[in-house]
């Protein structure tokens, strides 16, 4: 759980949306913990954009989300984000 606590931070740092007054994370559709992460393990982040939905005012994004472990060759999490931006 401490990774998927992570993903809001990582996210953050790998995309912008311009003229938005509010962002707000409206929930998990797929989470899957795929690999333990050790004590003192670096991980990282990239994340793809899988779908954006109108909705009058605002906009839906399905984001997916795959947390790497350094040295691993498995992923530690992937995880389908959905994130709700209010103009």
């Amino acid at each position: 759980m401490l990774t998927l606590s992570l993903l809001p931070h990582f996210t953050h740092q790998l995309y912008r949306i311009d003229d938005v007054k509010l962002g707000v994370n409206y929930g998990y559709n797929k989470v899957r913990f795929i690999t333990p992460v050790k004590v003192g393990a670096s991980v990282r982040a990239f994340a793809h954009i899988s779908k954006v939905d109108q909705l009058g005012g605002a906009a839906q994004a399905t984001v997916t989300v795959t947390v790497e472990i350094e040295g691993s060759d498995k992923p530690a999490a992937v995880a389908e984000s959905i994130v709700r931006f209010i103009g």
